[in-house]
């Protein structure tokens, strides 16, 4: 599926070209994964989180994005699973233990997925 998206407004910049994942958020923010972070596209301008800058882990988004019942977006990458706090505008994220020992997965998230 191949999928166009015209972002208006004077104040749209992406992170980078690059864009894998977008989802349109229930209150309309739009949601679009890069290789480079995540960009947040309010219908005037685009804000921009990086894990240099902001609460969340790895760069590249590689899964969807899942929107939960109380209004946050789940997505996962090769180094976690991240949850964005609609009401904070801010980021918890997750990292698994390995079954063998306590030590952290710290690489090869692929998939997310909720139920509902």
């Amino acid at each position: 599926m191949l999928l166009c998206l015209k972002l208006q407004g004077d104040n749209i910049k992406l992170s980078q070209n690059s864009n894998f994942y977008i989802n349109q958020h229930s209150n309309g923010l739009v949601f679009i994964g890069s290789r480079d972070g995540l960009n947040l596209y309010n219908g005037q301008e685009t804000k921009v989180y990086k894990p240099s800058s902001h609460n969340i882990l790895g760069r590249i988004s590689q899964s969807q994005f899942f929107e939960d019942d109380s209004s946050n977006v789940w997505f996962a990458n090769y180094t976690g699973v991240n949850v964005y706090i609609n009401e904070k505008d801010d980021f918890q994220n997750f990292q698994f233990s390995s079954p063998d020992s306590d030590s952290l997965i710290v690489s090869d998230y692929r998939v997310v997925h909720l139920e509902n």
